[in-house]
């Protein structure tokens, strides 16, 4: 990964806000109550307002003062201790999509009542009464419910909202022992909005980007993939409708270094443009050759490097169009590249291509075409891409193999995963397929419209001060309902990312060296040099890789069972899986970093004039290394 940093310091700072106990590198921050002023000095006249739930760092505790400062590098004066809420964590919720499984979320007033509700072996019934009366916004005060979820899809990465856990409590819930979150959360819109509404006012738009394996043994399905997508553009033209799908079409081989003859790694076809015309795709697809007479660097191909250009270089929204439908279908006969591989144009794990994915609001649909040929990699592509395929917590199953010796199921798949998703979306059936829409394209088609609303109406949280929840659908506990995120800063990912270099590059050269007993203190030494100029606080200390990568991680829910926080000096020297595996993860987050730190319209800053290294992203728990 080359990041270069862009928001240097200046050098060592005369004062940094107080850190919280037995840590080193945490700082403390609170949240503001509504009407809290900011006042010149302890006792002093007023110098201003903080909105509602602002986080601000302490720098000083005075009695029931705090010295506060909204940025970690500047004071800004004086708050009472009473107007505040405590913020340990660092920590935000985020509503998950809807599709027509999960239904919107309860919010109690304390977490005695909640954990009472959870007992309750009616508790299904309540929560339902609950609900109904909430949506019709019926009297609650003897239910103890202060809050709902908002009818339409919240996004916390396309209109940003600070929902902060004040506190968690981990549990198991239901026969099957879930491992869940009681949470505490608060919440405020960072900027008013007008309620929305169900009913677009405009015809829904979809997307669809073809991603298509271009090496030697998929001739066949390219020819095919021509004739099919000529046929439902055909039937779009004639029923009036060629308007409301547009297509984009990439390619994706390998790495052509030392092999000119291979051409691309990735080549763009065609640029998802809504005012192209119907056809274009049909043109583009015609023009799609496969590779002749010339090998790849074996079976695998770079499927990852393709899929990852489709997702960040297509223009999903524009001033003009904003596609309800975001889908990318993927074409092919062969794994992606394994961990490791030196010509791989990414180290992106399957699961990190689906973050990536879920972050741009996009859904990936696999046809996987099995052959003789293919047999002894089948395993591996099948694992990889239902791992890649899917949208959300709303739709898993967008995985669907193919017999290469049945040249009609090819065409029958394609067709119907096409027509199914672009019905599901508009709920029209603009494409004719064999079978109605299953249940899980129809709660994709319902996600993805809720979420289009919400983008255009400006669809925000409820205006709740604080409450509990749980991080599961009441209904199904295998839903997620609220996501938890780690609220970090551009400096925050950026140090994150050095020091996981720096962990990378020493576990390389120890292994090449034979000398894994000297990498932990190796690792020390690199943290100590991110560290030395005093901009950036560095645990050098820390007994695990995790608590050098950032001590935070080991404070976040659900973390004290992952393995990087867990990972000792005697463990990592005994144990060569434990170190292979451990890599293979970093350079994974790594590139996803990458990605992520470059996409500037993710980076919100919380208040007017904030530098651009403390805008913050919420960033999902499993991004986490």
């Amino acid at each position: 990964m080359a990041v270069v940093s862009v928001f240097s310091t200046g050098g060592a700072f005369a004062e940094r806000p107080l850190l919280f106990e037995d840590t080193k590198t945490i700082f403390q921050r609170v949240l503001t109550k509504p009407g809290q002023a900011l006042y010149d000095a302890k006792d002093g006249k007023e110098a201003g307002a903080l909105w509602p739930l602002q986080p601000v760092y302490v720098y000083e505790r005075d009695g029931d003062w705090l010295r506060i400062g909204k940025s970690e590098i500047q004071v800004d004066g004086w708050i009472k201790s009473e107007g505040t809420v405590p913020w340990v964590h660092n920590i935000v919720g985020a509503f998950t999509l809807r599709g027509d499984e999960r239904v919107r979320q309860l919010i109690y007033d304390t977490q005695p009542r909640l954990a009472d509700l959870l007992q309750q072996e009616s508790y299904l019934d309540i929560v339902t009464k609950n609900r109904s009366a909430a949506e019709k916004k019926q009297d609650l005060t003897d239910s103890g419910v202060v809050s709902i979820e908002p009818e339409l899809a919240v996004d916390v990465t396309e209109s940003f909202y600070l929902m902060p856990i004040t506190d968690f409590r981990e549990r198991v819930v239901g026969y099957s022992q879930y491992e869940a979150l009681e949470m505490e959360i608060a919440a405020v819109p960072l900027k008013e909005t007008a309620a929305g509404s169900l009913i677009p006012d405009e015809p829904l738009k979809t997307g669809i980007v073809f991603v298509i394996d271009t090496t030697q043994s998929m001739g066949p399905f390219i020819e095919e993939s021509l004739v099919t997508v000529r046929e439902i553009v055909d039937q779009l033209r004639e029923s009036g409708d060629e308007g409301s799908v547009s297509f984009g079409l990439v390619g994706f081989r390998d790495n052509p270094e030392g092999r000119p003859g291979i051409e691309y790694r990735v080549k763009e076809y065609l640029a998802l443009d809504p005012n192209a015309p119907a056809d274009a795709i049909v043109t583009a697809l015609g023009e799609m050759k496969a590779l002749q007479d010339v090998s790849t660097w074996g079976f695998p191909e770079d499927s990852i490097a393709g899929l990852t250009h489709a997702i960040n270089e297509t223009v999903w929204e524009t001033k003009e169009v904003d596609f309800a439908g975001r889908i990318i279908i993927l074409i092919t006969d062969a794994p992606p590249k394994p961990p490791g591989d030196e010509n791989a144009g990414y180290a992106l794990s399957p699961k990190d291509v689906r973050t990536d994915a879920d972050d741009a609001k996009v859904g990936i649909a696999t046809l996987h075409i099995k052959s003789k040929s293919s047999r002894n990699y089948d395993g591996a592509a099948e694992e990889a891409y239902e791992a890649i395929s899917g949208f959300h917590n709303v739709l898993d199953q967008m995985y669907y193999p193919v017999d290469a010796r049945d040249p009609d199921q090819f065409k029958r798949n394609l067709k119907g995963v096409i027509g199914r998703l672009v019905n599901a979306i508009s709920e029209e059936p603009k494409i004719e397929v064999d079978d109605e829409i299953g249940d899980d394209e129809g709660g994709l088609g319902l996600a993805m419209r809720l979420a289009y609303l919400a983008r255009r109406s400006g669809e925000n949280v409820p205006p709740i001060l604080r409450g509990w929840t749980l991080d599961r659908s009441f209904e199904e506990f295998v839903e997620v309902a609220v996501e938890p995120r780690v609220l970090v800063t551009r400096n925050q990912l950026l140090t994150m990312s050095e020091v996981m270099t720096g962990i990378v590059r020493e576990a390389e050269e120890a292994a090449r060296e034979g000398q894994n007993e000297l990498f932990f203190e190796n690792v020390r030494n690199v943290v100590a040099g991110i560290g030395a100029d005093g901009s950036r606080l560095i645990n050098e200390d820390a007994d695990t890789l995790g608590g050098m990568i950032g001590e935070f991680l080991e404070y976040m829910p659900y973390m004290s069972k992952r393995r990087i926080n867990t990972i000792t000096e005697t463990e990592w020297r005994n144990d060569a899986s434990l170190r292979i595996n451990t890599i293979h993860d970093l350079r994974s987050k790594l590139d996803l970093y990458e990605i992520l730190y470059r996409k500037a319209d993710i980076w919100t800053a919380l208040y007017d004039g904030q530098p651009e290294g403390e805008h913050v992203y919420a960033l999902p728990l499993d991004a986490l290394p």
